[in-house]
């Protein structure tokens, strides 16, 4: 992530960096990103680019956070539904909701279609994320605990275990749904979208009840003597 000086600069230098790092990147993908090319449009000089990173890795992870800043600010303040079947419905809301705030602009939408699949394949970007990574976490394993307290949620998998679930999940669907470090279409979106709330509710939904043994019939076991 960026040094503590990058977020002590003036919030217009702060702005032009992430306005053009997000242009750069949804316009190539990670690695075809010419860092020249941001820290030029940025009006930055070189120095004054390590002065706040360390690398290109550091620039797209803060990049990343703050494109998703807007959209944590809303989960922060999201109000669980209180009755079992309001659960899953909502649950969906919040799924479209969510993804449709990422991509509230066209640049943004290339720029998160672009960092997907970036974000899996390159390791290095997931270790600069851990801060944005946990409070997801924590507010997915939050989400799951309240759905298996009003019955919504199976409870035999403790909401640590469902949270990483729905994670491997999304993970498997962002590498299905984007195969390169490209944009994905509306329809690509709305697959991914349908995929994974569908594969989420399988999942944790609660379990079908059993249904009891049939009782022999007692006259026929003394009839048979069994």
């Amino acid at each position: 992530m960026a040094r503590a000086r990058f977020y002590r600069a003036k919030p217009e230098r702060q702005e032009a960096l992430m306005q053009a790092a997000a242009r750069e990147f949804a316009a190539n993908g990670y690695q075809g990103a010419s860092l020249n090319g941001i820290i030029e449009t940025a009006g930055l000089s070189k120095g004054a680019f390590y002065y706040y990173f360390d690398d290109k890795a550091d620039l797209a992870a803060t990049t990343l956070e703050y494109t998703y800043e807007h959209t944590m600010q809303v989960l922060r303040t999201v109000e669980l539904p209180g009755r079992a079947e309001e659960f899953w419905p909502a649950f969906e809301r919040l799924v479209r909701g969510s993804l449709a705030d990422l991509m509230r602009t066209p640049m943004q939408a290339e720029f998160i279609g672009q960092m997907a699949t970036a974000f899996f394949r390159h390791p290095e970007l997931t270790g600069r994320l851990a801060p944005l990574i946990s409070e997801a976490r924590l507010f997915g394993e939050k989400l799951w605990g309240h759905g298996q307290k009003i019955g919504a949620v199976r409870r035999d998998f403790p909401p640590e275990l469902l949270n990483a679930l729905m994670q491997a999940v999304k993970e498997v669907l962002i590498r299905f749904c984007w195969p390169g470090e490209t944009a994905a279409t509306r329809e690509e979106l709305d697959r991914y979208v349908s995929l994974q709330i569908d594969l989420m509710r399988r999942i944790a939904a609660p379990l079908p009840a059993k249904r009891a043994a049939p009782k022999k019939d007692r006259k026929v076991k003394k009839e048979t003597g069994r």
